[in-house]
């Protein structure tokens, strides 16, 4: 790399709120591509204690301090103001106990990380409308470049991009087990991941191709996987519909099961020439 600060993969930009950018001690974001609230909600899927989870708190930045990266200073990590604290559904009934526990939340605003809802007191606006939101909704810290924390582009990252770890390959083994109707030999798989991010595991009785994905969600998460694994298991109208607030019924045709062939690549290649595939011409 030659710069560091115009060169890289903008991971660490993608997934979350627009924060203003480094003018205010923020990390550089592009505010797209923003977390749905279901992104959110499964990791209180399939377990009796989503605390538990360490995976949740590694993905989001749950407490917005003063400056984003004080978050990664041990001597600063509880003395800077937070100014903004994304509660989890499963953390509502602790907020003031929250607040409570350092100075340094005394004046966070509080936002919550749940669909609008009129019987639980003064909540804001659904989450969907907070994605609109300058600091509107915790960004993912999964990918954050600590290290070269003074980039000053969107486009800037000295870390490399994930292609294929060993988390994924568990969930591999699992998904052909599960297809195979063997939850049983899936499960040790399955609880393997688990176990390494602290989460209650899973028994037998859980395992099916939804908790499959859901798992890989967890796991997962920005890691660019999601279209294939929904294409794969036949999941990606019903999926993309329940949980992405922007798509309807009917919005996902056939041939959004394949992806469009590059421009470039058929003026390449002249096997391909004239061709496309159906849906794209």
């Amino acid at each position: 790399m030659n710069n560091k600060n115009t060169e890289g993969n903008k991971q660490q930009a993608n997934f979350g709120a627009y924060l203003d950018g480094q003018e205010k001690g923020h990390k550089y974001t592009t505010s797209t591509l923003s977390p749905t609230l279901w992104m959110h909600q499964v990791f209180a899927e399939d377990t009796q204690d989503p605390t538990a989870d360490q995976r949740y708190e590694a993905t989001f930045m749950i407490e917005l301090r003063s400056s984003y990266w004080d978050y990664y200073d041990g001597s600063k990590k509880d003395i800077s103001p937070v100014t903004y604290y994304y509660c989890p559904e499963w953390l509502l009934a602790d907020t003031v106990a929250w607040r409570a526990a350092l100075p340094s939340r005394a004046d966070a605003v509080i936002v919550y990380i749940t669909e609008y809802r009129d019987n639980i007191g003064k909540l804001p606006s659904s989450y969907e409308e907070k994605l609109k939101d300058v600091y509107g909704v915790a960004s993912f810290r999964k990918f954050d470049d600590v290290l070269n924390k003074d980039i000053f582009h969107t486009n800037a990252s000295k870390r490399d991009v994930v292609l294929a770890r060993v988390g994924e390959t568990y969930l591999i083994a699992a998904e052909a087990l599960i297809k195979l109707n063997r939850p049983a030999d899936a499960l040790p798989y399955i609880n393997e991941v688990r176990a390494r991010a602290g989460a209650i595991l899973a028994t037998a009785a859980q395992l099916d191709i939804d908790y499959l994905l859901r798992e890989r969600a967890r796991e997962l998460a920005g890691e660019n996987h999601r279209w294939g694994n929904l294409k794969r298991t036949g999941k990606l109208a019903e999926y993309g519909v329940r949980y992405n607030p922007e798509l309807f019924a009917g919005d996902i045709k056939d041939h959004h099961h394949l992806r469009p062939i590059p421009k470039d690549a058929i003026e390449l290649n002249p096997a391909l020439e004239g061709d496309q595939n159906p849906g794209y011409y």
